[in-house]
């Protein structure tokens, strides 16, 4: 039988968990809702599951700890995206009336603005490999030129 300390700290961390559990639980309702937060119990919170991104299987268990590319990956896609998204909702608040009438048009324009063929979604096109694929984000003013003009 092990030892009382290890008991009280397997204990300890358990209700750790469910505390943990439960926060998160609580988070995912005020951010998506009743209805949202209902579609993300079970399996889709369980450490044990897989995720699949750009197709690679990452275990969700290890991201607790996950590895800085991994991390830079996601948030250049993340960041890209918002960026995207602003910039479709800024079109249609400067020129409200272009998106009533003339809708297919002004998405079809705004997807030209961006490599590639994914409009708005960002999840079938590559990610940067060097640093004059950045676009207006490229350290270098040079790289940028092609962005502005």
């Amino acid at each position: 039988m092990p030892p009382k300390e290890e008991l009280e700290a397997t204990s300890s961390s358990t209700a750790n968990t469910k505390n943990l559990s439960k926060s998160h639980n609580l988070a995912a309702y005020e951010i998506f809702g009743e209805e949202g937060a209902a579609l993300m119990q079970g399996s889709s919170w369980a450490p044990k599951e897989n995720v699949e991104w750009r197709d690679k299987v990452i275990p969700i268990a290890s991201l607790i700890n996950p590895p800085p590319r991994l991390v830079r990956a996601l948030l250049w896609e993340l960041y890209e995206i918002g960026f995207r998204y602003e910039l479709r909702a800024l079109d249609q608040a400067m020129v409200p009336h272009l998106w009533t009438n003339h809708r297919i048009e002004r998405v079809s324009l705004l997807y030209c603005v961006f490599p590639g063929t994914a409009g708005l979604v960002m999840w079938s096109e590559p990610l940067p490999k060097k640093s004059g694929d950045l676009g207006l984000t490229d350290t270098f003013v040079d790289n940028k030129k092609p962005e502005v003009l």
